[in-house]
């Protein structure tokens, strides 16, 4: 699932990322720099997150690892790309990013390809506070 912002919006990735409970990552093989969140004490199921800068805009592509490769040599992992726990944890961290830039913007909830615009979304009225959206998610 993805989720696009303007690049001129957003300074430091890394803090935001950090400040939303995740943590850098370097693949030892590929060598790509991503940032996890762990769902326990194991390292799977963990969420995974890619952030891309590409044509003026910065796009957070949210998936989740339920398990490490089947077999030696493989890349594949049980990962989901979507679903209600993906889309959680994407409301989750776009109240962090809308926090952190001072734009609280939410997405409507039946996005047609699950890809938000956060640029081009109405602004509410007043802020939430993303500990609401992370509550929501851990409670359930």
């Amino acid at each position: 699932m993805k989720l696009r912002y303007p690049e001129d919006k957003i300074h430091n990735t890394l803090v935001i990322m950090r400040k939303a409970g995740y943590s850098a990552f370097i693949d030892p093989v590929t060598k790509k720099e991503s940032y996890i969140l762990r769902l326990t004490s194991e390292y799977y199921p963990r969420f995974h997150m890619y952030i891309k800068e590409k044509e003026h805009e910065i796009v957070f592509d949210l998936h989740l690892d339920q398990k490490k490769p089947s077999y030696q040599g493989s890349r594949a992992h049980g990962g989901e790309y979507s679903g209600s726990a993906v889309e959680k944890e994407m409301k989750r961290l776009e109240g962090w990013i809308n926090h952190e830039i001072g734009a609280p913007i939410h997405a409507p909830a039946d996005h047609a390809d699950k890809s938000h615009d956060a640029a081009q979304l109405p602004r509410p009225e007043e802020k939430k506070d993303p500990l609401d959206l992370f509550n929501n998610i851990f409670k359930q």
